[in-house]
């Protein structure tokens, strides 16, 4: 009983890890993400197409984008698109 009772909790831990560094990495990805968010849409509504603030906001949503696992894709799309 107590080898069952091991193996409930080793699956519980390993689970319970694997969970929260998935959190962990979508945070730290969404910490990229959100600040090149915001300048790609400021650049965009003010019309300039191919600025440079416009570009680094892509490129810090394509690293939030890579960091958080995929999340945000159709969004980075988007914004290439937009370039």
């Amino acid at each position: 009983m107590g080898s069952i009772m091991n193996s409930f909790k080793t699956g519980f831990g390993l689970g319970l890890g694997f969970n929260l560094s998935v959190v962990v990495f979508m945070a730290i990805g969404f910490l990229f993400f959100l600040p090149g968010y915001i300048l790609f849409k400021k650049e965009r509504d003010a019309g300039r197409k191919g600025s440079t603030t416009l570009i680094a906001g892509v490129v810090l949503m394509g690293i939030g984008v890579i960091i958080m696992g995929g999340f945000g894709f159709t969004m980075l799309m988007d914004g290439i698109n937009n370039i």
